[in-house]
């Protein structure tokens, strides 16, 4: 056979072996289409809506449709509302309809404000149990409440976060005529974020007037601490012009000392104040057990000013002042009158010192076993801290 006849030969056997091949490949894959037809089939049979199931989820287009949202809730209607809401701490489902209600009020802004000025004028209230009365000892009251105490003090929220002149004139004119000292606190500080000093007369002559007046009912839960806020007034425009009307204030009828007055004349007065602290030391009327705050005020001063040292003396030997306090006024040597005792710098040295010649001089003297053994504690302290910063100084 030629050559070419090879060629023609095996040229004919391949293209007969690629056509059996591609037969069998088609009967494959015809084999394996039945089969997925097959489990398409099992699927969508499995997945068909059983009796009692819902079937998929089919979004619908249609023609468009306008609902129209009814007319916002007038301000009046929501100040109706809020009258006969109860928030009480802990009941979320209610509180969180308050909170709603007063923010609904500040979105409609100004127009708010003659409903919230004609409620104010009325010198009604709604009193919420939030647990904020047994807050104001110390005569501070936050600008923002998540829950105000009541419903004047939310409303007088309300028109501060509303903003803008009708509602600085608004809270302007409440600080004149309200006669709750926990408003005139409020409003003063409102007033000063808003215009800082432009209200800061009206303010004073305010709290000074109520700080004349009877006192609030003391039921009212809101008026209890009337005075730490009226003090807290002066304390927020650092003025010492009821200075003399704190001493005279110092001590009530009931024989206890009125430690409002006293921290507003031992912030306001600072050394001064030791003179009439010790005064009232003296007074017959003040029972022992009232004494301890009197010499509290003056321990911060104390190593630093004789009368104060003077002062801590007579108590800590005075036979009725009870055990407790004198040892704590002895141990607190070592951190009252520091500005910062957990964090000691070498400014507080000479302090120190002083403090530590104190008790050596005071220490002396000492027969009472509750005395020695406060001496000894205080000493020990006192020596700890000051070989502490100067090993600080040397590194």
């Amino acid at each position: 056979m030629n050559t070419k006849g090879i060629i023609l030969a095996i040229a004919l056997a391949g293209g007969i072996g690629f056509a059996a091949g591609y037969a069998v490949m088609q009967h494959s894959l015809a084999r394996q289409k039945a089969g997925w037809l097959a489990g398409q089939n099992r699927v969508e049979n499995e997945l068909a809506p059983a009796p009692g199931r819902p079937a998929a989820v089919k979004t619908i287009v249609g023609p468009a449709e306008i609902v129209h949202v009814a007319d916002r809730v007038s301000p009046e209607e929501i100040i109706g509302r809020l009258m006969t809401m109860k928030a009480v701490s802990g009941n979320a489902p209610v509180n969180r309809q308050v909170i709603h209600q007063f923010e609904s009020l500040i979105e409609a802004g100004p127009s708010a404000l003659p409903a919230i000025r004609a409620f104010l004028a009325r010198n009604q209230d709604v009193e919420y149990d939030t647990g904020f009365a047994r807050a104001g000892r110390d005569g501070n009251i936050p600008l923002e409440f998540v829950i105000p105490p009541s419903l004047r003090l939310g409303l007088l929220e309300a028109v501060k976060r509303i903003g803008g002149s009708d509602a600085e004139q608004l809270l302007a004119t409440t600080l004149k005529t309200t006669g709750r000292g926990i408003e005139v606190a409020y409003l003063a500080r409102a007033l000063q974020q808003m215009a800082p000093d432009k209200y800061r007369d009206v303010a004073l002559a305010s709290a000074r007037e109520l700080l004349t007046s009877p006192l609030a009912d003391p039921s009212d839960p809101l008026g209890k601490y009337d005075r730490n806020y009226l003090y807290g007034v002066f304390l927020l425009f650092n003025d010492n012009s009821v200075a003399s009307l704190a001493q005279t204030q110092l001590v009530l009828t009931n024989g206890q000392v009125d430690r409002v007055a006293l921290r507003y004349l031992q912030q306001m007065m600072s050394t001064q104040s030791i003179a009439t602290v010790s005064q009232v030391y003296q007074d017959p009327r003040v029972a022992p057990d009232q004494k301890e705050p009197l010499v509290r005020a003056a321990l911060a001063y104390a190593g630093m000013d004789e009368r104060a040292n003077q002062l801590l003396q007579t108590a800590i030997n005075d036979p009725n002042m009870p055990a407790d306090a004198r040892r704590n006024l002895i141990e607190d040597l070592n951190e009252t009158g520091f500005n910062d005792p957990g964090n000691l710098t070498a400014a507080d040295i000479d302090l120190i010192r002083k403090r530590i010649a104190l008790i050596e001089r005071l220490a002396a003297g000492a027969t009472d076993p509750v005395n020695i053994r406060a001496f000894q504690e205080a000493y020990k302290d006192l020596n700890n801290m000051l070989n502490r910063l100067l090993a600080s100084q040397q590194h």
